[in-house]
């Protein structure tokens, strides 16, 4: 298992949403792969030593845990101590397991994900802004747009008139 960066996503999505004719892509996307590893090689270097190891049956239960904390983000998450019985795992070693194996904190890794989700929906669909904080588990929009500019520095709204 492996983090992609936020940055190693963005250009991944630009690499994808490539905005140039047969003649120009190549050497766009010659330059978007080099960006990419030197972003990848970056982190890596970085990245602190892993501090923890973990069993291949620690890093299941964290990785179950990875995937029962993003199954539905229109729910509210399980409590920390709900999400660590429910992966089999101890809270401490949730909490390191998630930091080692994702760069992030158990929130953290939800909030990136939802924002993520937030930006794929508003980039690929028409739905109403509403709509997209119903879908991402934001029951108020002045706080899904704070933590969306947050995030990445501009407004939904913006994005969408881009």
């Amino acid at each position: 298992p492996c983090y992609i960066t936020p940055a190693m996503q963005d250009i991944i999505h630009e690499i994808l949403e490539c905005p140039f004719d047969e003649t120009t892509r190549q050497f766009y996307f010659d330059l978007k792969v080099r960006e990419y590893l030197y972003v990848m090689l970056e982190h890596s270097y970085h990245r602190p030593p892993a501090r923890y190891r973990f069993t291949p049956y620690e890093i299941a239960c964290i990785m179950k845990a990875h995937k029962l904390l993003l199954e539905d983000l229109r729910k509210k998450p399980l409590s920390l101590s709900m999400l660590s019985k429910a992966a089999a795992i101890n809270e401490f070693k949730l909490k390191a397991g998630f930091r080692q194996l994702f760069g992030l904190s158990v929130f953290d890794c939800l909030q990136e994900a939802r924002m993520e989700k937030a930006r794929e929906l508003l980039l690929t669909t028409d739905e109403p802004l509403k709509n997209i904080c119903v879908l991402i588990g934001y029951p108020r929009m002045t706080n899904f747009i704070t933590a969306f500019r947050k995030r990445f520095g501009y407004t939904p709204g913006s994005l969408r008139r881009k």
